[in-house]
């Protein structure tokens, strides 16, 4: 059995980073070297996220659709950060996002369906 962390780094995850450089670049207006040093990830990672290569998931998208305002919320709070000067911590703000997700009652129903589990003990939604 896959613990519910690893499902979230191998499926959510990549799809709140794609996201997250989606927003960096298209509402912030940031290039994607600058979302690379930001986010502490090569700028080929940001070119692959960007150019949806990697991490977009629509069926994981239409099941989690919050993904989309948590990923502004984050870009907001990864700026404000930016912006007043402080040494930016961007995995707070993504952290949190993992998080909702986690304990959100779509994950536990998520995880049982794509591990094919019969129950999961650690999910909050069972």
């Amino acid at each position: 059995m896959r613990p519910p962390c690893e499902i979230v780094v191998n499926t959510i995850l990549p799809n709140v980073r794609a996201e997250l450089v989606k927003v960096l670049i298209e509402d912030y207006g940031l290039r994607q070297v600058d979302v690379a040093s930001l986010l502490d990830i090569t700028q080929a990672s940001v070119s692959q996220y960007r150019t949806l290569i990697r991490g977009r998931d629509e069926l994981l998208l239409e099941i989690f659709p919050e993904i989309e305002k948590y990923t502004k919320e984050a870009a907001r709070c990864i700026m404000e950060q930016e912006n007043i000067g402080v040494d930016v911590e961007p995995w707070n703000c993504i952290c949190e996002i993992c998080e909702k997700i986690l304990y959100n009652p779509k994950f536990s129903e998520y995880r049982l369906t794509s591990t094919q589990i019969k129950k999961c003990v650690v999910c909050r939604g069972d």
